[in-house]
């Protein structure tokens, strides 16, 4: 199994006092051959990305809209990436259609023109803080979420994780399934 998770956290720049705090974390975890096996043609690799990639990275501002709307918040997001990201391309062409959609993009996602970032992990600590949470989010599913019939203990550190105010979503090939099949219905395929 190839780790492939995104993780995230909302900052608000315009309030001082959470100028440098994470106000919520947003991850999302997917079987990389699983999506590939289940995500194929054009028609899906366009509702879900590419590759799994650019799914996490979808999942993770889905889950930023939903966010958005249940608190009714508007404030713009920085979104700030690794620089090394294998992704960079996939992220760029996300954030450059959403902002298509002008006011939508804001109020649903918070996306301004160069609201994202590429950074250095060594310059921006909160992306080590990024690649911890998206790193337990895998183990999480590697061990506890995926072993059938298995009742594994999560590990400490990711319940300490997850006390704090998250949205986390894991995808495997059956629940890749049903997200194929929900669009393809809607696509009248």
């Amino acid at each position: 199994m190839e780790r492939s998770s995104q993780a995230g956290s909302h900052n608000s720049s315009s309030d001082k006092y959470h100028q440098n705090q994470s106000t919520n974390g947003f991850s999302g975890v997917v079987i990389k051959s699983a999506y590939d096996e289940v995500i194929v043609g054009k028609r899906l690799q366009e509702k879900f990305g590419d590759n799994h990639y650019a799914f996490v990275v979808r999942l993770c501002t889905t889950l930023v809209d939903r966010w958005r709307q249940k608190y009714k918040y508007d404030a713009p997001v920085q979104y700030v990436f690794d620089r090394l990201s294998k992704g960079r391309g996939e992220i760029n062409a996300l954030f450059e259609k959403l902002l298509m959609g002008e006011k939508d993009a804001v109020k649903r996602y918070g996306v301004y023109k160069d609201c994202w970032s590429f950074q250095d992990k060594a310059q921006v600590i909160q992306l080590q803080a990024a690649d911890i949470w998206a790193w337990e989010n895998y183990r999480y599913m590697r061990d506890c979420v995926i072993p059938v019939g298995i009742k594994n203990t999560p590990r400490r550190s990711y319940l300490e994780l997850r006390d704090s105010p998250t949205e986390v979503r894991h995808h495997m090939r059956e629940s890749l399934e049903e997200l194929a099949r929900r669009a393809n219905e809607a696509l009248g395929v």
